[in-house]
């Protein structure tokens, strides 16, 4: 069985709970749009200089930021709540499954495996598939709608100066998930990324990245634009 055929069959426990994760990516997409409230609610507040007539008290605008930010917290709370929620459910039926197929197992099983491996493939396995899937997508579903949200914002305020700054930024890699070391040209010893760190590509940066766990890791690389000091990129 390949990887894809794995992970279409993990997936398959989800579904039963797909309303919770259906709740939970809404959750994380709430949150994400009120990211760009607060930068709009302080360009109000900084342009108008905080005068009388900015067409709302200003005693309210205390108020209005501990709600937005009472508010993105909340959705926040709620899209990993339910996320991790649909996955305690199809890890739990996961676990079931796998201890079923274990006591309908040939008693030759237990001849080259021992019972400490089988309980550990029960207790830990289920959870370790199902948690590293659910990680990569929180990580994915609540950094991707807060770019997305916030670019859409800015590109609102001045698409131009928006295209300008994005053609100037250098090359990015994001991890996913998992821990990867990276080997460069500008540091002597080894650098170890870690979920959620954003590496940034230099001009005359050499360097190569090295998986030395046993876990897969998921990164994502964009190189937004050329580098006229690298030549065929």
């Amino acid at each position: 069985m390949n990887s894809t055929q794995t992970a279409r069959r993990l997936f398959g426990y989800l579904r039963p709970y797909r309303a919770g994760l259906a709740a939970g990516v809404i959750s994380f997409f709430l949150s994400s749009a009120i990211e760009p409230l607060v930068p709009a609610l302080f360009k109000t507040l900084l342009d108008s200089g905080f005068k009388a007539d900015m067409g709302f008290p200003v005693w309210l605008v205390p108020l209005i930021v501990i709600g937005l930010f009472a508010a993105r917290g909340g959705f926040g709370f709620c899209g990993a709540y339910l996320l991790n929620w649909s996955t305690s459910k199809a890890v739990l039926t996961l676990r079931t499954d796998v201890l079923g197929a274990v006591l309908r197992a040939d008693a030759a099983l237990y001849s080259t495996m021992s019972p400490g491996v089988v309980a550990s493939r029960v207790i830990n396995d289920p959870h370790n598939a199902t948690q590293s899937i659910a990680g990569a997508m929180t990580t994915l579903l609540r950094d991707g709608f807060t770019l997305v949200a916030l670019l859409g914002y800015l590109l609102y305020l001045n698409w131009q100066l928006t295209v300008v700054s994005l053609v100037t930024l250098p090359a990015l890699i994001y991890v996913v998930s998992g821990t990867i070391t990276e080997y460069s040209s500008h540091c002597q010893v080894p650098i170890v990324h870690k979920t959620g760190e954003l590496s940034v590509e230099q001009g005359g940066l050499s360097h190569w990245w090295k998986n030395t766990s046993k876990k897969p890791v998921v990164l994502i690389s964009a190189d937004i634009a050329a580098d006229p000091e690298q030549h065929g990129m």
